[in-house]
């Protein structure tokens, strides 16, 4: 046994300097002050589920949602062979390798993971590199001249040495037992009952911490200090969050009176499970909405409203900034309106969140654990799904404003309907040519005397970002919008025509 084992630490030596490079997602890329920021997944070390890091680089990177690995010139693109793909079942990600070309198409295989996505289509970039064409390695490097490889070799010391006392076990004793026992429950009605674990032992439903553990966590005892922190905000005691974020988790707000105090205001301390549950509770009790309540959640579809509330609520919880102390989460209730606001601004520029894109959850552990027992979706919807149900309910459009510099993140849903302005009515009293879709741009404004952002516009009419703003400066050359403040409005003469319009004109 001892000389067989001889070629395989030769050919492990020999396959350490790819190895020992360090592999990462590209996430999302955007300029912050004139400074390329990405931010990437270091998948690297045992956690499955690593916390997304924002660095500053030198320039960006060919492709965004593609694996790299790091070199000491730049980085290296490793699409198509390598990818980072979801895993249903397990509501996770997982690597794949290619495992063979069949039909046209790639079928990708793992050690660890089942069911394995498949490319459709052949990737360009695979059929030039089967054509013998090489794979440049880009130049890119951290904006303070450190290569790739150099900043994770400076990380995996700190890891190996263990200065950052990195792997910590969790003492399940200290955590909430009802919120464990609650957890383990729904889990239970939404996998095999007969499952389980990673040693072929089947699962045992008496002991929450062990089935979490198993589902959640992989089978893993030991944890990062980012996953420690994910699980005490899942299941911890009021203590542990108090001790954990120093604030509240959410503080819940409700007024009679759009202009008034607030007539009931609840502040909680409690675990993001349990303060989802009761969060759930305090709006149904002022709003009542169909179909929305804990025993409920796992529903993907339902009316605008439901919807609406689903997807906004689960958003601030799974990307939330809870290491921000100066924030407490809010819920608004007023007449007519859902304001939710929280620490954490979106991971992704401006446009991209006007365009529906999506980016990782900054708290993946919290994000997977809520996909488990169905109360997110595998395919992160969000807010696109905010903005179609609003748009199709002729509601007006949802406000979604990010702020880096405060690091807030707020949504406003606003339940009062949209005057719809027909276009043949645009055209009839302009005398002026304009597309369907522009004429439902004034109508929009024609609703908003205040006027509108692009975002709020792009929202309204389902344009992308670059289709509304080529659309809008077109209205302004025709003379019938303004643009002031960061928002369009219509010209005074037409928001009094648009009063005078009948509804459906």
């Amino acid at each position: 046994m001892a000389t067989s084992t001889v070629p395989v630490r030769k050919a492990l030596q020999g396959l350490s300097a790819l190895y020992e490079l360090p592999l990462f997602l590209v996430d999302t890329q955007r300029p912050v002050r004139k400074v390329n920021h990405i931010n990437r997944l270091v998948l690297m070390g045992e956690s499955n589920e690593p916390i997304p890091e924002e660095i500053a680089v030198s320039d960006f990177l060919s492709d965004d949602k593609k694996l790299y690995v790091g070199t000491t010139t730049g980085a290296l693109l490793v699409y198509p062979m390598l990818i980072w793909g979801l895993e249903r079942d397990r509501a996770a990600q997982s690597l794949y390798l290619i495992d063979k070309v069949a039909n046209d198409s790639l079928i990708y295989n793992s050690l660890a993971a089942f069911n394995p996505p498949n490319e459709s289509i052949l990737p360009q970039d695979l059929l030039r590199v089967l054509d013998g064409e090489l794979v440049p390695i880009e130049t890119i490097t951290f904006h303070d001249g450190r290569t790739f490889l150099e900043a994770w070799g400076e990380k995996r010391k700190l890891m190996i040495t263990s200065t950052l006392n990195f792997y910590q076990n969790i003492d399940w004793a200290e955590l909430d037992k009802q919120t464990l026992q609650w957890y383990s429950t729904v889990l239970k009605a939404k996998v095999n009952s007969d499952a389980f674990d990673a040693k072929g032992i089947k699962l045992d439903w008496n002991n929450p911490a062990e089935v979490i553990r198993q589902i959640l966590l992989d089978g893993r005892g030991e944890f990062t200090p980012d996953e420690m922190h994910q699980l005490i905000l899942l299941f911890g005691t009021s203590i542990n969050i108090r001790r954990q974020i120093k604030r509240d988790i959410l503080d819940l707000r409700a007024s009679f009176n759009p202009e008034g105090r607030w007539n009931e205001r609840e502040e909680l301390t409690e675990n993001v499970l349990q303060a989802l549950r009761k969060t759930i509770d305090f709006i149904t009790h002022y709003n009542p909405i169909e179909g929305l309540s804990t025993e409920n959640l796992q529903a993907p579809t339902g009316s605008a409203d439901y919807v609406a509330v689903r997807e906004a609520l689960i958003n601030l919880i799974i990307h939330q900034d809870y290491k921000d102390q100066r924030t407490v989460a809010q819920i608004e209730l007023v007449p007519h309106r859902t304001i939710m606001v929280n620490a954490g601004a979106s991971l992704v520029s401006q446009k991209d969140l006007m365009n529906g894109r999506t980016s990782t959850a900054r708290n993946p552990l919290i994000a997977r654990a809520l996909k488990l027992i169905g109360f997110a979706e595998l395919a992160g919807s969000g807010l696109r799904e905010v903005s179609r149900v609003w748009r199709n309910a002729k509601r007006r459009p949802p406000i979604i404003e990010s702020d880096d510099q405060n690091n807030r993140f707020r949504i406003e849903l606003d339940s009062r309907p949209l005057k719809i302005i027909a276009d043949a009515f645009w055209k009839k009293r302009l005398g002026v040519t304009i597309s369907p879709e522009a004429a439902r741009i004034l109508g929009l404004l024609g609703n908003a005397p205040a006027g509108m952002t692009l975002a709020e516009i792009c929202s309204g009419t389902g344009a992308s970002s670059d289709d509304a703003l080529v659309m809008c400066q077109g209205l302004q050359k025709q003379m019938l919008i303004d643009f002031e403040t960061e928002k369009y409005q219509l010209k005074s003469h037409l928001l009094d025509l648009a009063r005078e319009a009948p509804e459906g004109s």
